[in-house]
């Protein structure tokens, strides 16, 4: 049997048909992506929603898994504290909600944080955001290799990103890499008494902060 291979315009295609759910898929490699699996959507079921004369109803046909409450929580937390101090330096912030566009990869992704200097910001005709200056990852065990191994070399590839940062839900983690002259350091964190410190977003914030919300014991 022969694999469906996609092109860019179908993925929009599919994203448009879909109303409500549009931010839960990614593109990469001619394949559509349940964003919070890591699963490629079969051909079967793109095919029926690019074909559909009208909007589709994607719940008939396929079980969308959502983010769990401390995915959620830890992206508020992040967002709460950090645009009212980034926003004053003309930064903004986009919780899963902002399509990023990796030109060198040609794939689409839609990462939990991304800041922007919104000043300068590229936007293409798509209305993906070429340009993020700052992409944070929520780890789920389901995206765990993307997360840490396809991202961060997606990631990398986009000449304005001076951070990559991801996240675990299940405990106090954080993995941060970050450019410096053009190399890429990474810096661990596994206690909420650690201080994160973003140089390109010039804000440091105690790990226990992003976790606020999160209770361990019941994950």
């Amino acid at each position: 049997m022969t694999e469906t291979i996609y092109l860019p315009a179908q993925y929009f295609t599919f994203c448009e048909k879909l109303i409500e759910f549009q931010n839960f898929f990614e593109f990469s490699e001619g394949k559509i992506y349940d964003k919070n699996t890591g699963t490629a959507i079969s051909s079967e079921i793109v095919d029926l929603v690019i074909n559909s004369k009208q909007n589709f109803d994607l719940p008939n046909i396929y079980q969308i898994m959502a983010a769990s409450h401390q995915h959620l929580s830890i992206g508020n937390s992040f967002t709460s504290h950090l645009s009212p101090v980034i926003k004053p330096k003309g930064l903004r912030i986009y919780q899963e909600c902002c399509h990023i566009y990796i030109k060198l990869k040609d794939k689409f992704r839609i990462p939990d944080v991304v800041v922007a200097d919104f000043a300068k910001r590229q936007i293409n005709a798509q209305n993906q955001l070429e340009n993020p200056l700052w992409i944070g990852e929520i780890l789920s065990p389901s995206t765990e290799n993307i997360d840490l191994i396809t991202k961060v070399e997606e990631y990398q590839s986009i000449e304005s990103l001076q951070e990559y940062v991801i996240i675990w839900q299940d405990q106090p983690k954080v993995l941060q890499y970050s450019r410096l002259n053009n190399h890429w350091i990474k810096t661990e964190y596994e206690s909420l008494n650690d201080i994160l410190t973003f140089d390109s977003l010039e804000i440091s914030l105690p790990l226990r902060v992003l976790y606020e919300d999160v209770d361990f014991e019941k994950i």
